[in-house]
């Protein structure tokens, strides 16, 4: 840790807030300690906020690869863990013959190169930014309509995101499909594929056979009312695992295509299906009403510890003064579900409201690390990343 001085003051900080992450009642197997922190410093081109930032292992030394918001600045940081600096920074072109246009995510492949992705292609570069391979397009009129429903591929929207990572196996990668389908019908959800996959040596594009599963039931009758049906996941190595916003399982398949549910379960929410919600109605009114109830936001995999967290966010009310569609939920207590490599719920940590920006997290090799950039904390900085290291203890 670069600031010790840092680092009690949040331990004050969260002293003060009654931040104790221990639930000793429930009779838990494992909990999530706070300990150190560290801290990578970010220049005037980036923001502290990404959707695309990873942990990566090279030639055994530990980097964060951090995809800064393309208003900002366009360009990947690769930070190296162990010194908290800036190993290289990859630039990534608006214009020229190595240009990539309208950039979402990216993923890094090893040090020297990465994935980036649009709704359009994917794409690697080196770690000069000049392109090595481009996908075939994924949107195309030929691939979308049929019968005046989505076809075999839709709008992928995969962007490679802290929640979505892209997944490489034996040269093949699989992404996320859009709302294959839509609007549903009761029959039509376990026909629906949540992912799709490009062979990066044949360019070939197919559909798997992972798809909803039984739990999506809601009839879409018309394009007004729709299925939240969000979703997170993440990889083992052997297992994709996918937790959806509203379910109380998560579902595990090693082949994408047969699939078996495991309960995880927060304590404290309510049982949860997918429901149907008004898209007509006022973005900022749906988002405050939707902000008041619990749902699952991401799943991650810990490689080093065989754990899965889960991370459930409590019901928030928005300030009368913010503004829920543009504003961060500062305030948002949340929990974190841990499950064994066997999906057994093992532990679940609550933490505090004001303290954490729980999109920014990253499992490393000394824990698993949640971003204190949040501006009501009073380490806040724009000009540093700050990460709580938390250990998996035993209890």
């Amino acid at each position: 840790m670069k600031n010790a001085s840092l680092f009690y003051a949040l331990a004050l900080f969260l002293v003060s807030c009654g931040g104790s992450t221990s639930e000793e009642q429930y009779g838990d197997k494992v909990t999530l300690l706070p300990c150190d922190t560290i801290s990578f410093p970010i220049d005037e081109n980036t923001t502290y906020e990404s959707r695309a930032m990873f942990q990566f292992e090279d030639d055994g030394r530990e980097y964060l690869s951090f995809r800064t918001y393309e208003n900002k600045g366009n360009h990947i940081h690769i930070f190296d863990i162990e010194k908290e600096d800036v190993h290289k920074t990859v630039p990534l072109f608006r214009q020229g013959p190595n240009a990539i246009p309208g950039m979402l995510g990216a993923y890094p492949m090893d040090l020297n190169h990465s994935i980036v992705t649009n709704s359009i292609r994917f794409t690697i570069v080196n770690d000069s930014g000049h392109v090595k391979y481009k996908s075939p397009p994924l949107y195309n009129s030929k691939h979308i309509r049929e019968g005046g429903k989505w076809g075999k591929f839709c709008l992928t929207f995969f962007i490679s995101r802290y929640h979505q990572p892209a997944i490489i196996k034996d040269s093949v990668l699989y992404f996320k499909q859009g709302q294959i389908g839509y609007p549903h019908t009761k029959e039509s959800w376990q026909t629906s594929n949540i992912f799709a996959s490009l062979n990066l040596r044949t360019n070939e594009m197919q559909p798997t056979r992972f798809c909803y599963p039984s739990v999506f039931e809601v009839e879409e009758v018309t394009r007004t009312w729709s299925c939240e049906n969000g979703h997170s996941y993440d990889y083992t190595g052997e297992e994709v695992a996918v937790s959806f916003k509203q379910t109380d399982s998560i579902y595990v398949s090693s082949d994408f295509h047969h699939v078996k549910g495991y309960l995880a379960k927060s304590r404290h929410a309510p049982s949860m299906r997918p429901t149907l919600y008004n898209a007509q109605i006022d973005n900022e009114v749906r988002l405050r009403k939707e902000a008041m109830k619990f749902d699952y936001w991401h799943l991650m995999y810990d490689k080093y510890r065989k754990v899965f967290y889960r991370f459930v966010r409590h019901p928030y009310e928005f300030p009368a003064d913010r503004n829920a569609q543009f504003d961060e939920d500062r305030g948002r207590i949340f929990s974190i579900v841990i499950l064994n490599d066997q999906y057994e719920i093992i532990g679940e940590t609550t933490l505090p409201g004001h303290t954490y920006n729980y999109t920014l997290c990253f499992v490393g090799k000394k824990g698993l690390y949640i971003s204190l950039n949040n501006q009501d904390n009073p380490i806040f900085s724009e000009d540093e990343l700050f990460f709580q290291r938390f250990e998996l203890v035993e209890k």
